[in-house]
């Protein structure tokens, strides 16, 4: 897909012309990550003695072709994990960053300020707030802005987007307390009601470098009168010799403003009567030092 370009900053420095490849993987209601790999010693003029590592910062930009001259923010994040490697000739480092919405996964659901607060052994966040995004933007507050100061964990480096009214009651769903925030947060998105989008930003002036916008799970586009799925005997199943190359899967990337559930399509080989069908694959955004540093990656189905 040339005419795609990638920027990468770590710690406000610019280490673009020392990215050898990446990758960044936003996701709809999970963490989203990036990685990228660096040649040990180029970067090492960059940064001095100060070489990055995990609680470094990782910024990661796309421009070019349709998306303009001005570089998009597609992930902010911090580095959690290094992997290095190197022998007589040199070596390299991968910075494995994940943006704020892996911080849930430590966290316990609190009650929020009001009745009770802070409670995390027996919280009653779900009954008093009935509908899956006002529960989640409690439990945020529970867990970064609670009334009694040791009862709450931090910021959670997330400033508040919108938060959708709620249209189901979800009083009965299954909890078993004390329970995380991202337990709490995969229960509510399992009914269908609640889709939880991260967006990357700069830092504000709360240090926040994430932004939270919670959905009534219908975020995205509705491609149900469009996009066909039939397996086995299914009226897209068709029987004859393979005369060409195997199938071969494209995975491309959406912005994550534009579709909650990227698709892939498929491209398969010259056999009688075969069809091209798009299957639900995830999305993955790879970028490399070469020329087209933006590129599609082809995988096998």
């Amino acid at each position: 897909m040339p005419g795609f370009f990638a920027q990468v900053v770590l710690d406000d420095i610019d280490i673009t012309p020392y990215a050898l490849e990446g990758s960044v993987t936003p996701r709809l209601s999970r963490t989203g990550d990036a990685s990228v790999k660096v040649h040990m010693t180029d970067a090492f003029q960059s940064f001095g003695t100060m070489y990055p590592g995990p609680g470094s910062y990782l910024k990661v930009y796309f421009y070019g072709d349709s998306l303009g001259t001005t570089p998009i923010l597609w992930h902010h994040g911090r580095v959690l994990n290094c992997e290095t490697t190197a022998d007589e000739n040199g070596g390299y480092t991968v910075f494995n960053s994940f943006d704020p919405f892996e911080l849930w996964q430590h966290r316990p659901v609190r009650n929020p300020p009001g009745a009770d607060p802070g409670n995390f052994a027996n919280p009653t966040i779900i009954q008093d707030f009935v509908f899956g995004p006002s529960i989640v933007e409690a439990m945020m507050d529970g867990s970064q802005d609670n009334t009694i100061p040791q009862d709450s964990e931090g910021p959670l480096r997330l400033a508040k987007g919108s938060f959708a009214a709620g249209t189901v009651d979800l009083t009965g769903a299954p909890s078993d307390w004390p329970m995380t925030m991202a337990e709490l947060a995969a229960l509510l998105v399992s009914t269908g009601v609640v889709d939880i989008v991260i967006t990357p930003i700069e830092f504000d002036v709360d240090g926040n470098y994430g932004m939270i916008d919670v959905y009534n799970g219908d975020f995205g586009l509705d491609l149900s009168s469009s996009v066909q799925f039939q397996y086995g005997v299914g009226a897209k199943s068709k029987r004859g010799p393979w005369t060409g190359p195997p199938e071969i899967s494209v995975w491309f990337a959406l912005p994550i403003a534009i579709s909650a559930s990227p698709l892939a399509f498929t491209r398969e080989g010259s056999r009688p009567g075969a069809s091209k069908m798009p299957r639900c694959l995830r999305a993955s955004t790879t970028f490399s030092s070469s020329p087209s540093a933006f590129r599609l990656r082809g995988k096998p189905a």
